[in-house]
């Protein structure tokens, strides 16, 4: 399954020595390129020439944000709408080998776990980020999930292995997803919706944009087919004291003037919409 982000030979766990949770802890090519675990769990397969900064993608502080928030159920109703549409799909492939691109701190990559486990899908699940404070974080989650840090637009896949792909409010980066995938796999992107968080935005910005991305012309330059779309929208409350988490887990939080973030995190509470957008896609040569 996994392939060394060097030579792009496969790159095997190898029988020795394992960590405290009898996980074998190295992974090593035919080529002799190793990797260690680290002993939070994960394997690091980014390569340094992968890397744009000395440490890419969110930072120690946007993770535990995301996590405390996360972690008191504000986006249920969203990773519920995930596993509604992916448990089913994954249903059709026994033994379905999963990744998730850009899982982050592992909250939507362990909820759908979960709900795969409960649907009695037999399943393996990789998470792949490239920030390695959220892998370290993720860890915390499940050890039965192969968490990994990588670059998403480099999974470190071998051809033909992977029965789907999801990625949840991710950046598409979908060149290589086509080799990477089985005959019948599928790739489920989930990206925000014109209302997504619209009354936070209105608090922060004059000019509120409503545009809507879709990613179908993208990925069909890439050689998908879009299959399906479908919207989930539901409203939750985010009480005073969750508001600067929501600040900091997103973007807004870099772009907010000082005095607006002070007048966020003043109100009492708040009633945002949550709207997000659920693609499928299949390689346009399989059928």
């Amino acid at each position: 399954m996994i392939a060394c982000p060097v030579c792009h030979l496969p790159l095997p766990l190898i029988d020795g020595d394992t960590d405290k949770r009898g996980a074998l802890k190295r992974r090593c090519c035919d080529n002799n390129h190793s990797f260690d675990r680290a002993k939070q769990g994960y394997f690091n397969l980014l390569m340094v020439n992968q890397k744009k900064s000395k440490n890419p993608g969110d930072n120690a502080e946007m993770v535990l944000a995301r996590k405390r928030f996360l972690d008191r159920g504000f986006y249920t109703a969203i990773s519920e709408a995930i596993n509604t549409a992916l448990v089913p799909d994954a249903a059709r492939q026994p033994g379905l080998q999963i990744a998730d691109n850009g899982c982050g701190e592992g909250y939507y990559t362990n909820q759908l776990h979960q709900a795969l486990n409960a649907a009695g899908v037999q399943h393996n699940l990789y998470g792949i980020d490239i920030s390695r404070d959220a892998v370290k974080t993720a860890c915390q989650r499940d050890r039965d999930i192969e968490w990994m840090v990588g670059s998403g637009g480099k999974l470190p896949f071998m051809p033909n292995t992977l029965g789907m792909i999801f990625s949840v409010f991710t950046p598409v980066m979908a060149d290589r997803w086509k080799e990477l995938l089985t005959e019948d796999g599928s790739v489920w992107l989930i990206l925000p919706a014109a209302e997504h968080l619209l009354e936070l935005r209105q608090h922060i910005y004059d000019d509120v944009q409503t545009d809507e991305y879709s990613p179908a012309a993208e990925m069909e330059q890439a050689g998908f087919k879009l299959d399906s779309q479908h919207k989930h929208q539901s409203t939750v409350h985010i009480p005073a004291d969750a508001l600067p988490d929501l600040l900091t887990m997103t973007p807004h939080g870099w772009r907010i003037k000082n005095e607006k973030r002070v007048a966020i995190t003043a109100l009492d509470g708040l009633d945002v919409t949550l709207s997000v957008n659920l693609f499928r896609f299949s390689a346009i040569n399989n059928g």
